[in-house]
């Protein structure tokens, strides 16, 4: 994964050494990095908690490939920290049958943290991608052959995580009509786990870019791949 600070000059990368195997990996954890601006007692203590490591166990049940939970911890406390209070927006590229977002609304929740939670996915086309042990339980909760959305929707609601159905969009991640949505500098926090092509990852941070407040954080997945 990776982890970037967006700052009024550009991004700021955080880096570390890759696991065995890759070439270089970005990495980020409250663990590895320190506390940085995260002072408050009250929001140390929830994301300390043995409810949202439960939380999470249930999340990483989830068919998928996320491997990000404290890519997310780390930028959604410093974003808290900075944000004195003021209503966070949070945009998740890619979110498959909800992994990332089961916890990102665990996290929210337990934080006391006032968000719009945005998911963007296809959810279709599995066929072509999906591996062969997820197309059966895709199958059984689609609504639709082929439609994945419903099987999003299963999957949150039996790790009773919460989503609001007006947040979900059913799009492309370079969709102009999607991007439309979101005003300049109005999202604090994008994750994005999308398109893993050179040229459509550079597309993607183009777009989404004016779309980052100056102080945001914006993750995302496989890094080690040459094209990402």
């Amino acid at each position: 994964g990776f982890l970037c600070h967006f700052e009024a000059d550009g991004w700021d990368v955080t880096r570390e050494p890759g696991e065995p195997g890759e070439t270089e990996t970005l990495h980020a954890s409250v663990e590895a990095i320190g506390a940085m601006a995260l002072q408050d007692d009250e929001l140390l203590r929830a994301v300390n908690s043995s409810e949202l490591e439960a939380n999470a166990q249930g999340c990483a049940t989830i068919p998928g490939w996320f491997h990000g939970f404290d890519l997310i911890e780390y930028a959604v406390l410093n974003l808290v920290a900075a944000a004195g209070g003021a209503r966070l927006r949070i945009v998740e590229v890619g979110s498959y049958l909800g992994m990332s977002a089961c916890f990102t609304s665990h996290l929210l929740r337990l934080l006391g943290v006032e968000a719009d939670l945005h998911a963007v996915d296809i959810w279709s086309g599995h066929e072509d991608w999906v591996p062969a042990k997820d197309v059966q339980l895709i199958a059984e909760h689609s609504q639709t052959a082929g439609d994945m959305l419903g099987a999003f929707r299963h999957f949150m609601d039996s790790a009773n995580a919460t989503y609001d159905e007006a947040l979900l969009h059913k799009s492309d991640s370079v969709n102009r009509t999607l991007l439309g949505t979101f005003a300049p500098e109005s999202i604090h926090f994008l994750y994005l786990d999308s398109g893993h092509s050179e040229a459509g990852t550079l597309e993607e941070l183009t777009l989404w870019w004016p779309k980052m407040v100056v102080g945001g954080w914006v993750c995302g997945d496989d890094f080690n791949m040459p094209g990402v």
